[in-house]
């Protein structure tokens, strides 16, 4: 996957060399908003359908029923969520009206929100504070449409846990479909026996769920039994690799820890799902910072360029390290973190155009 990332990579940089950045991300920009807002009808359907088997439990048709069974899957959706959010960083910068801003960021705000992935969670509540900060320090006017439109969505979705709390939900599937995506991310802040007994109250209306067989029963359907375990496992396994380290580990890593990794999982070869730490373990503290060098340099690059069109890609940089702390072995694995470091590079180290050509 890294070498066809690399591939794909090399491929842009010959494109951009023929290729003015400023229409190059005007183009990708529109694109992101209506892609995400394609993809955020999702939840709007559901919300439809929630809706409409509550005034009528009968009207849930048979293709509602096919639909709601393909998304009753407790999958996070990680890479659908990127994606939205790109689309939401996308609005902060276009030229739209504040109501049209407002409307789009609450539909794919809600396609966020429900696409289950914690990650995704705690990237949207930052875009919060994020947006004001944009309007009044920087004077991006669409902040507080984007801002307002994240909390409207934040409001309607508590709602919907609220409403299937009181009123409780009989057929499973439409439970599980509408309301089970919303509740995972509050595997973040309670405790996984308080989650659970949450979970299976609401999607099960089971009020005490130790007395049912969990292997049989609720374990395969549970979003919150292992909560954040897997990814405390691996940093966990990664210190210990760092601390049994050599001196000479230290400076220029170890690059046969993926089978030891493999070995603590249960697997034939593994990775701590976080780059830099993947970076410190395969190539030491000197790999360690001339990584964040590049990517220092990288966000130069677009400051550089922020009055003509380096914000957007400033913050869609910035959402897409957040976003890789959690997975990929490298900066190669995860291809939008590649192509936007690749990005900031060209712009830091482009000429400026010859005099001739500017006047």
């Amino acid at each position: 996957m890294d070498i066809l990332n690399i591939t794909t990579i090399t491929a842009l940089l010959l494109l951009l060399r023929t290729i003015e950045l400023k229409h190059f991300f005007e183009r990708i920009s529109l694109s992101q908003i209506l892609s995400g807002t394609i993809l955020a009808f999702t939840p709007a359907l559901l919300l439809l359908f929630l809706i409409s088997f509550n005034l009528n439990p009968d009207a849930v048709s048979y293709f509602s029923t096919v639909y709601l069974d393909f998304l009753s899957t407790n999958i996070d959706y990680n890479v659908i969520a990127f994606l939205l959010l790109l689309s939401l960083n996308s609005l902060l910068f276009c030229k739209f009206s504040n109501v049209t801003v407002l409307t789009l960021s609450t539909l794919i705000s809600m396609g966020i929100l429900y696409s289950s992935s914690r990650r995704a969670f705690i990237i949207l509540a930052l875009l919060i504070p994020a947006s004001f900060l944009l309007r009044f320090i920087f004077g991006q006017r669409k902040g507080i449409a984007v801002a307002f439109g994240i909390i409207l969505s934040s409001i309607l979705t508590i709602g919907v846990v609220f409403y299937a709390l009181a009123f409780p939900i009989k057929n499973n599937k439409v439970a599980t479909a509408t309301v089970q995506p919303l509740l995972r991310p509050l595997s973040l802040f309670l405790i996984p026996e308080d989650f659970n007994k949450l979970h299976y109250k609401i999607i099960f209306q089971i009020e005490n769920h130790k007395k049912y067989n969990t292997d049989d029963v609720t374990f395969s359907r549970s979003v919150g039994e292992l909560a954040l375990a897997p990814r405390q496992s691996r940093i966990e396994s990664a210190k210990k690799i760092i601390r049994a380290f050599k001196p000479t580990h230290h400076l220029f890593g170890h690059s046969f820890h993926l089978r030891t990794f493999g070995i603590a999982h249960d697997t034939k070869l593994d990775y701590p799902h976080n780059f830099l730490i993947s970076t410190y373990l395969s190539t030491g503290l000197l790999g360690l910072f001339l990584n964040i060098f590049v990517f220092v340099l990288a966000f130069l690059g677009f400051w550089k360029e922020r009055n003509k069109w380096g914000w957007e890609p400033t913050m869609a940089f910035s959402i897409t390290i957040l976003f890789s702390l959690t997975s990929g072995f490298s900066q190669w694995s995860f291809l939008p973190l590649a192509l936007y470091l690749t990005i900031g590079l060209v712009a830091f180290f482009k000429s400026p155009p010859p005099a001739s050509l500017t006047k």
